[in-house]
């Protein structure tokens, strides 16, 4: 038999699940500056292809994919991954604060915060594998054709 969940029950966070928050807090936040960091490399890495694109675009076979394509695409994965970043952030800093300040709230928004995060990556890893399906049904097909 299930038990309904209680709205009026408080949980208490003891001095080691603190301690794991606080360590949680740190480690989010740390990994969430390296990401922000990684986008900016991205977002500085598509926009020198764009510009390599335009200046070496009549050097390029026709085959070949544009530098310019290819920086925007960069550019693309970098904005998509501000999201999750910001989320993972705001996550450390409120469950931080929150646990300084003894703020329900804040410690609330910041794990808020963190399903939301975990949500979007899970979202993002479904759609992720579900083209790498396709690219492989697509080879095989393509591959069966070539025969």
């Amino acid at each position: 038999m299930e038990q309904e969940l209680n709205q009026n029950t408080a949980i208490y966070i003891d001095a080691e699940t603190k301690a794991n928050f606080f360590a949680i807090a740190k480690w989010s936040k740390f990994l969430s500056i390296m990401g922000f960091i990684g986008m900016g490399i991205m977002l500085i890495a598509g926009v020198g292809m764009i510009i390599a694109g335009f200046k070496f675009a009549t050097y390029m076979p026709a085959g070949v994919m544009n530098f310019g394509v290819l920086g925007l695409i960069y550019i693309v994965i970098a904005g998509i991954y501000f999201v999750p970043f910001y989320y993972f952030f705001k996550s450390a800093v409120d469950i931080k604060n929150g646990l300084f300040s003894n703020n329900q709230l804040l410690f609330s928004s910041g794990i808020a915060y963190l399903k939301s995060h975990l949500k979007f990556m899970g979202i993002m890893t479904i759609i992720i594998l579900s083209l790498y399906v396709l690219i492989i049904i697509g080879a095989i097909i393509v591959a069966m054709i070539a025969l």
